[in-house]
C-alpha cells in the first residue's frame, strides 16, 4: 500500500533575542518544529527569477496537504523519514498554496 505523505516536514524556528533587566541579550536555542506530513521529489528542476534579474535553481519539490501553516522563502526546512533519518534539508526558494495541497521548492 502506498502512503500519499510518507515523510515529516520540519521548519527551523530561530527565536528573537530579547533583553533582560540588566540589558543583556538573551536568546533561546534554535529548534526544529514539526509542520506537516509531506512527500518530496528530487530532480524537479525549476528556475525562479529574482528582482535583480538573476535566477535561483530549485532542485527539490515538497508536497504537503492543504492547510499547512504558511512558509516563507528563505526559511530553513528539512524532511525526515519515519525512522528519523534526514532525507532532505535546505532553504525554501518558493512556496505555493494551491487548491488541494501546498508546494515548496528547495
Amino acid at each position: 500500500m502506498s502512503i500519499q505523505y510518507p515523510y515529516v516536514l520540519h521548519r527551523l524556528h530561530v527565536p528573537v533575542a530579547t533583553q533582560d533587566a540588566r540589558g543583556n541579550f538573551v536568546t533561546d536555542e534554535p529548534a526544529w518544529i514539526v509542520v506537516s506530513a509531506c512527500r518530496n521529489e528530487a530532480g524537479r528542476q525549476r528556475k525562479f527569477s529574482k528582482e535583480d534579474g538573476s535566477y535561483l535553481q530549485a532542485t527539490h519539490l515538497i508536497h504537503c496537504p492543504k492547510g499547512v501553516p504558511p512558509l516563507q522563502a528563505g526559511e530553513r526546512v528539512r524532511v525526515l523519514e519515519a525512522d528519523g533519518t534526514i532525507r532532505l534539508e535546505g532553504e525554501v526558494i518558493f512556496a505555493s498554496k494551491d487548491r488541494f495541497h501546498t508546494r515548496l521548492w528547495l
